[in-house]
């Protein structure tokens, strides 16, 4: 096999059949397998997407979240790569074949790959980016980093949006995958900064047309995942005395946007506890 293609189900049940079919609409000269976790959906995709023979599909009694979803995914996985692919997102080419075919013709430390992301028109959007630091994740989430113009060779980046990441299996196979610590947000921006740190890079390249329909497919979330995700990703890389500057620093600069945004009353103090009383889970992978 030459590539699993994982990808995670939460309530997206027409996202992700729209997903999975231009994958099989595109995806040729390879042998691939497309393996879905979902989390325990609701909207119909279990009586969906277990009839499907062209998947293999594994349905999760409980959300466990997205890292922990894919980890769960790469058990049942038999290709040399992995793609992991949102299930908002839409393949225009053939991306696979693409990737795989960069990943063969590359040296062995390239561990992972993306590609420049476009939106529903066609215009490129946030990819990659750097690894997280406080002052990157205060002032404002990501930066979003777009190059208009991408070499063949490609370009060396720190960190490859999880909404398309291809890696190689013989990495996670030494290193891990996701940090189980994390339920949702940074657990690619922490898989690759573990990566660099082992002396593997990642990389964006041309070619492979890819569309994000971003946020779409967690559109009805508040966005306490992110906040967990920040504190789980600072913890685990900071310094004690750093991480309670940026944990002070990162509360009260978003407590007055709680204040004035349009979430109801029991969305905002919900969003206020995890933001002041989250304690972030021990993380293992280091």
């Amino acid at each position: 096999m030459d590539v699993s293609i994982i990808i995670v189900n939460y309530n997206t049940k027409d996202l992700t059949k729209k997903c999975i079919e231009s994958v099989i609409k595109y995806t040729t000269n390879i042998l691939y397998e497309i393996i879905l976790v979902d989390n325990a959906s609701m909207d119909g995709s279990k009586e969906l997407f277990e009839k499907d023979i062209r998947i293999k599909y594994i349905y999760n009694s409980t959300n466990d979240g997205f890292g922990k979803a894919n980890n769960l995914g790469l058990k049942y996985s038999s290709g040399k790569y992995v793609f992991l692919l949102n299930s908002d997102t839409i393949l225009m080419n053939n991306a696979v074949y693409q990737f795989y075919k960069a990943m063969e013709n590359d040296g062995p430390l390239v561990a992972c790959m993306g590609c420049v992301l476009e939106d529903i028109n066609g215009q490129p959007i946030k990819s990659f980016g750097p690894f997280l630091t406080p002052n990157i994740i205060i002032p404002k989430h990501i930066k979003q980093f777009i190059s208009g113009s991408i070499p063949p060779s490609g370009v060396i980046v720190p960190v490859v949006l999880g909404a398309d990441l291809f890696i190689r299996k013989s990495v996670i196979q030494r290193y891990g995958l996701f940090d189980p610590a994390f339920f949702m947000y940074h657990e690619e921006n922490d898989l690759q900064r573990r990566y660099f740190q082992a002396g593997y890079v990642s990389k964006i390249i041309a070619g492979p047309r890819i569309i994000h329909l971003e946020g779409r497919s967690n559109i009805h979330k508040i966005n306490t995942h992110m906040v967990e995700g920040a504190y789980t990703y600072m913890r685990k890389w900071l310094p004690l005395y750093k991480y309670i500057l940026f944990y002070l620093s990162y509360a009260l600069t978003r407590t007055p946007k709680v204040f004035i945004s349009k979430c109801s009353f029991k969305e905002k103090i919900s969003f206020l506890k995890v933001l002041y009383l989250y304690k972030p889970q021990k993380s293992t992978y280091y």
